[in-house]
């Protein structure tokens, strides 16, 4: 638990171990962010659910612990990536060659975020709701699946039906309505194309609506 100023200063003093280690010869800025904007920051985090205000202290909320164990082992969660940057462009001041070499890291860099981020599985439980088979427990959006907490309640909604990856705004309004709008794209068994609404059938299979449907 923190308050403000505390994680302020926590922010302003992130990879300063980074720097001991470096032994750098010239002085290297440390910190997220940086005085002008550390405040805007804890305030977009506030904004997004990420954590929230009691009385003087910050407390992170559950989907912005859920993010930290997701992302924790992860390059860009280093608050020391700073300082490693900040020593390399004081290479580039003392020998501007060094900068084409650099260029290459931040790319070979950037990759490598994006792969480990689009494989990342981020389970919001603060989304979670209530089941409509068994009323007892709470559905969780999975990779591929969303299904019920309940043990005893074999409630599963595959994410991806006849080629169509649903989005979870789609499997909410079927959890929260028993039926989807009419979804586009899906492939019937000779990759033909259609369009239908989904719904729960007696037994809270997935079925498809053809009711309000046509064919162009």
């Amino acid at each position: 638990m923190d308050t403000e100023a505390s994680l302020l200063d926590a922010m302003q003093h992130a990879g300063s171990e980074a720097v001991k280690e470096l032994k750098a010869e010239t002085p290297i800025t440390t910190g997220i962010g940086t005085p002008a904007t550390r405040a805007g920051i804890i305030e977009t985090l506030l904004k997004r659910g990420y954590m929230q205000r009691d009385k003087k202290n910050l407390i992170p909320t559950e989907r912005g612990l859920n993010l930290y164990q997701a992302i924790k082992s992860l390059k860009i969660a280093d608050a020391g990536l700073t300082v490693e940057w900040e020593s390399k462009l004081a290479q580039i001041e003392k020998d501007p060659s060094f900068r084409e070499v650099f260029a290459e890291e931040i790319k070979d860099y950037t990759q490598k975020v994006i792969d480990e981020i689009s494989s990342l599985q981020i389970i919001d439980h603060s989304q979670k709701m209530a089941c409509p088979k068994c009323k007892k427990g709470r559905l969780t959006h999975y990779a591929n699946v969303t299904k019920c907490s309940n043990m005893s309640c074999n409630l599963t909604i595959f994410k991806t039906i006849c080629g169509k990856t649903l989005t979870d705004t789609q499997i909410a309004e079927l959890v929260q309505k028993g039926k989807t709008g009419i979804i586009k794209g899906f492939k019937g068994k000779q990759r033909k194309s259609f369009d239908a609404a989904l719904r729960f059938d007696d037994d809270f299979k997935i079925a498809f609506d053809f009711v309000h449907c046509r064919n162009d």
